[in-house]
């Protein structure tokens, strides 16, 4: 058995087939760029799993790497195990590759008095934009490429809904807006003049993320936020869902996550409603109050 070889076949079957981004068939490479010297020896499927093992803890050794970066590398061969099994080059299941543990950090987001000062600020002029761009990815969780790309034809005011077009992994998916988004949306695209893109150039073209970014900046510093990006937007949206009583699999679906475990961040970014829980369900808390 050729693994390098059989590595290409999976390479191209997932560019090809499954019609991966070039970033993904990038992150793929690099997965097996970084663990060659320790498959090169393999000459038999039973031996593919203990030279991976090898691998990561040679990997955590050496301490270059933190484990959540060879935890991308894990996954990527992880999918090829499962693929090698799947189309038959494997006779028996190899199993997967267990992660390494890694620390959850709590994700930033805007505070609920934040959105309320977005939603109440009158943008000027020149702040239309990149406003209205704030108020969508807070109504819907874009991420801000998919923002971008949002074109005149995508936007269904009359059902309240966002065609996304070019998800991540190029998948499509359907994404609702509040009356308050559409009213936001409504309201700027009278006033726009970009013919393409929603949140476009006049000439038609799409804004280049720096500017976008650039532009972001510049307006959370006279709203007072501080430090705001793009993404910490999208966080802000999954995390007061949930708190606002939204189910994960709904979420799941708007954010256009692959899988639960991801948009499972979220539940466990509910600090505020565990101190509450907390203070009325302690065993000391309600010995106090009988």
């Amino acid at each position: 058995m050729i693994l390098h070889e059989l590595y290409e076949s999976f390479l191209q079957e997932r560019r090809f087939l499954k019609n991966c981004t070039a970033k993904t068939i990038h992150c793929y490479r690099q997965a097996w760029d970084g663990f060659a010297s320790f498959v090169s020896d393999v000459v038999s499927e039973d031996q593919i799993r203990p030279a991976l093992k090898s691998g990561v803890v040679a990997k955590m050794g050496a301490g270059k790497l933190k484990p959540t970066s060879i935890n991308v590398y894990v996954r990527a061969w992880n999918s090829f195990l499962g693929w090698g099994y799947k189309e038959d080059h494997f006779k028996n299941r190899i199993k997967p590759i267990e992660l390494l543990k890694t620390h959850q950090k709590v994700v930033p987001t805007l505070t609920e008095a934040q959105v309320q000062r977005l939603i109440q600020y009158k943008p000027l002029r020149h702040e239309r934009r990149v406003h209205a761009m704030m108020c969508v990815i807070l109504d819907t969780g874009l991420r801000v490429g998919e923002c971008l790309r949002i074109e005149r034809r995508d936007v269904d005011l009359e059902n309240f809904l966002l065609t996304v077009r070019h998800g991540k992994g190029n998948k499509e998916r359907k994404v609702p807006i509040s009356a308050i988004g559409r009213k936001i949306l409504f309201r700027f695209m009278s006033q726009s003049n970009a013919p393409a893109y929603i949140f476009g150039t006049r000439t038609g073209t799409q804004v280049l993320q720096r500017n976008a970014e650039r532009d972001l900046t510049a307006l959370s510093k006279t709203l007072g936020f501080g430090k705001v990006y793009w993404h910490l937007l999208r966080h802000s949206f999954g995390t007061l869902f949930i708190r606002n009583g939204g189910n994960v699999a709904d979420l799941q679906r708007i954010m256009g996550h692959a899988a639960i475990t991801t948009t499972m961040l979220y539940v466990h970014n509910q600090t505020e409603q565990f101190v509450v829980a907390h203070n009325t369900l302690s065993p000391l808390a309600k010995a106090a109050f009988r």
